[in-house]
């Protein structure tokens, strides 16, 4: 809106003025300097910016429930493998049957939320998923896209190995280095050990509740699709 209203001279000062102030912040330099231009380019070529913008790659779509799916099972096979993503499927596809069999309007939303809420358990930030998460080559090139200069990296972790709690009561977390890079790429690759007996993360009590969240989540929508009537579909 700034770079809109400076381009058609609304504003006291000039756009150059404008970007001069955005370079000394430091902070999202680059991505806040485009987003001002995007105003000029609306004022003077608003056909330029439409075009700009139709060549720009969109999100997967969710607005379905196959395309929700689709969009899971990628994140749970790079989160742990094709047959935890397959377990996935298994039973939201389950749900699916259990609430059509009865014949309900609306039981898609029941089965949307089901979808939801089944990946948000399975994916749970453990060890493994934070260094996999830290090893993409996305994750370097996203904070040089945002800051600029000779910047150091600084990681708050709390390794359940180590000793020590908060004020909360929960894991003391601790500054890494840059260095924690390279471990990261190669505890990413033993993901595979995620929930068996040879996971050294998998005995504390926060993994095992994780693990058990999963398995209560099912049981209890199994109970809640065996019984779900027209009233509970029905939103207000």
């Amino acid at each position: 809106m700034m770079g809109y209203a400076a381009q058609k001279g609304l504003l006291p000062v000039s756009t150059a003025s404008i970007e001069e102030a955005i370079r000394p912040n430091g902070t999202f330099v680059k991505s806040n300097l485009r987003t001002f231009a995007l105003g000029p380019v609306t004022a003077h070529a608003p056909d330029q910016l439409a075009h700009i913008l139709a060549d720009t790659p969109t999100t997967a779509s969710i607005d379905t429930l196959d395309t929700l799916i689709e969009s899971r099972v990628r994140l749970l096979t790079a989160y742990q493998d094709e047959a935890y993503a397959k377990s996935y499927v298994d039973f939201v596809r389950e749900m699916e049957a259990a609430v059509a069999a009865r014949k309900l309007d609306g039981s898609e939303l029941f089965v949307r939320e089901v979808a939801l809420t089944s990946a948000r358990l399975m994916s749970y930030r453990d060890e493994y998923e934070v260094a996999r998460l830290h090893a993409d080559p996305k994750f370097i090139a996203r904070l040089r896209h945002q800051f600029e200069g000779d910047f150091k990296i600084t990681f708050h972790l709390a390794p359940p190995m180590l000793p020590g709690r908060d004020a909360t009561g929960r894991p003391k977390k601790r500054e890494f280095g840059e260095w924690m890079l390279p471990v990261f790429r190669i505890l990413q690759r033993f993901k595979g050990l995620r929930g068996t007996m040879f996971d050294p993360f998998g005995y504390t009590a926060e993994r095992r509740m994780e693990r058990r969240l999963i398995v209560e989540y099912r049981a209890l929508i199994r109970q809640v699709a065996a019984r779900i009537d027209q009233s509970r579909l029905t939103r207000p």
